[in-house]
């Protein structure tokens, strides 16, 4: 994936936390069939962070950005029942993400993999920044 791109100069001071390829089920999808269960997602993120996480002092989790909060934002969407949309699905987790007091840009993949005989996936990738 990517590194986000063209962070503003109000979020110079950050670096990079991602999780790559976070597997779920979800119940997605616009057709019939796809609304009578769920289906198997990978999800990819890719977080700036401020970088005054990533100075911990006495190695100890509660002094850097933790990677329980941004795994939850995505369960907690697909466990919300049905979705039709992707895009939909991503902007729901990037406002959660972007909720989180030390984020700053969010960046999210979503890759389904039952949409087409034919392809090994589809999918969406949106990228948000914090709004001052």
């Amino acid at each position: 994936m990517a590194a986000l791109q063209s962070l503003p100069a109000s979020i110079a001071g950050t670096q990079q936390v991602f999780i790559e390829g976070l597997r779920i089920q979800a119940r997605i999808g616009v057709f019939e069939h796809e609304k009578t269960g769920t289906q198997p997602l990978a999800v990819d993120l890719e977080l700036q962070v401020d970088a005054t996480r990533f100075q911990p002092l006495h190695d100890r989790l509660d002094e850097v950005f933790d990677y329980q909060g941004a795994r939850a934002a995505v369960l907690e969407v697909a466990g919300q029942g049905h979705i039709h949309l992707l895009e939909t699905f991503a902007d729901r987790v990037l406002t959660r993400l972007l909720a989180i007091p030390d984020v700053w840009s969010a960046r999210i993949r979503i890759r389904k993999f039952t949409a087409f005989d034919d392809c090994a996936a589809v999918g969406v990738v949106v990228e948000r920044n914090r709004t001052p």
